[in-house]
């Protein structure tokens, strides 16, 4: 019985983390869709870009084991390409 236990909720803790980034797509999709009035295929492409990268992010995070401190995450973040242009973006403000 304890391996069963054992098995199910290690296959909720590799699963959980991708589904918690759904929510966050589904809102920016609907939102840009309907409160900003731009058009479905942007805001799918909205939706798609938040999901894909927190799933990136997430399996960075992931990938590096305990210890891996979110100082850590942010400086992969910052270093790719698309993190880059955005710390420069908001390094202006």
């Amino acid at each position: 019985m304890a391996r069963i236990i054992t098995a199910i909720v290690g296959w909720i803790a590799a699963v959980a983390p991708f589904l918690s980034l759904a929510p966050t797509a589904w809102l920016v999709g609907v939102r840009t869709y309907e409160h900003l009035h731009w058009p479905w295929p942007v805001a799918l492409v909205a939706a798609l870009a938040v999901e894909l990268l927190g799933l990136a992010v997430s399996v960075t995070a992931l990938d590096n084991g305990p210890g891996t401190g979110i100082s850590e995450v942010g400086t992969m973040l910052r270093d790719s390409a698309a993190g880059g242009a955005a710390c420069r973006l908001f390094r202006r403000r």
